[in-house]
């Protein structure tokens, strides 16, 4: 789990709701009652997990970015240490 994986559980609440109100809202309006045959259309909720390739790409891409930052910093390091004399 993690912020995209539950950003994407959400989206999909979101668009779920949406679906049941748009199936419950003309049988309430209409002051239809609730039928057997309702229920077997009855919106369900299956979440539907991220593409691997698209959370690996996210991984690798902050991986990089963690490598490529650590490199300056001991590039600036080796700089400065290099310049200067220990003590005996």
């Amino acid at each position: 789990t993690g912020y995209w994986r539950h950003r994407a559980f959400k989206e999909q609440v979101a668009a779920f709701t949406r679906e049941l109100h748009g199936y419950y809202s003309p049988l309430f309006y209409k002051r239809q009652p609730m039928t057997k045959e309702h229920l077997a259309n009855f919106p369900t909720f299956t979440f539907v997990e991220e593409p691997p390739a698209r959370w690996k790409r996210r991984v690798a891409t902050s991986v990089i970015g963690i490598l490529a930052l650590a490199g300056v910093f001991a590039f600036v390091a080796s700089t400065r240490l290099s310049s200067r004399t220990l003590a005996a």
